[in-house]
């Protein structure tokens, strides 16, 4: 009859004293857990966001990156709108020494609106709502942008306030010249930086666009299209004209923020 083996352990399981003791030790290292669980999930958004935006990854990129780590495409997408919504820092510093989950945070990065996503993490981060609330909030916030009592001055023409615009106007009288000011402000350079934005990213496309003109061969159509490059290019030279004198102006304001790096 053969002897029975003893099971040999890697680790001796932690011993405490007291309850306290039992306490401290798991919150540590839930809380280590969480911290490297969400830095992952912040690094695989990074990683996505190079993806997407790198053609020399090819088609097809999340997809082939989801199967390799054996997630979703959904999770890694959620990954990315993390990393495009918060620096580590934020995540770090905003969210998890809250303890506020990775779950929730990447619930909250995809709201995409940045006045909905402003509001509904100042609830969640002041303890008004949890993950839960995630969703009611959002329709909260949706139902007092489009309440036709809302005044003209709190919500900018349509271009939507942070928390602390609207807390901050809340204190004034709607017809107060600081209100209306503001208001604005807001609605011009919201919309003239969502419109710089989308710019850019159409720009990105721009020298690939043009190359297509060595592909026509009608001499018509060749003409056609070349004209149509050239008026383009036209107006881009008077938009840097308009550009480089509005950016001198703003510069004044916060001349660190435009320092080259």
């Amino acid at each position: 009859m053969s002897q029975s083996k003893e099971l040999v352990k890697a680790e001796e399981p932690p011993k405490w004293d007291s309850i306290e003791e039992m306490v401290e030790y798991f919150n540590e290292n839930i809380n280590a857990a969480m911290i490297s669980l969400t830095r992952i999930m912040w690094e695989v958004g990074r990683a996505g966001h190079e993806l997407c935006n790198e053609a020399k990854y090819g088609d097809g990129a999340i997809p082939k990156l989801a199967e390799g780590i054996k997630k979703g495409t959904s999770w890694v997408y959620e990954c990315i709108h993390m990393y495009e919504a918060y620096t580590w820092d934020d995540v770090k510093h905003k969210f998890l020494d809250k303890g506020i989950p990775a779950s929730t945070i990447v619930r909250i990065g995809a709201i995409k609106d940045e006045g909905t996503r402003n509001y509904v993490e100042d609830k969640l981060l002041s303890g008004e709502i949890t993950y839960e609330d995630i969703s009611k909030a959002k329709k909260e916030y949706t139902s007092v942008v489009n309440n036709p009592e809302v005044s003209h001055s709190e919500i900018g023409n349509g271009e939507e306030p942070t928390i602390a615009e609207r807390n901050a106007s809340g204190q004034l009288p709607d017809d107060d010249p600081d209100n209306i000011a503001a208001a604005i402000i807001r609605s011009h350079f919201g919309k003239l930086k969502r419109m710089a934005e989308e710019q850019m990213s159409l720009m990105e496309d721009t020298l690939v666009a043009h190359d297509k003109l060595g592909d026509i061969s009608d001499e018509s159509l060749y003409e056609l299209s070349q004209d149509r490059i050239v008026s383009a290019g036209v107006v881009l030279k008077k938009q840097i004209m308009y550009i480089e004198n509005i950016v001198d102006t703003i510069k004044k304001l916060a001349p660190q923020e435009f320092e080259e790096s």
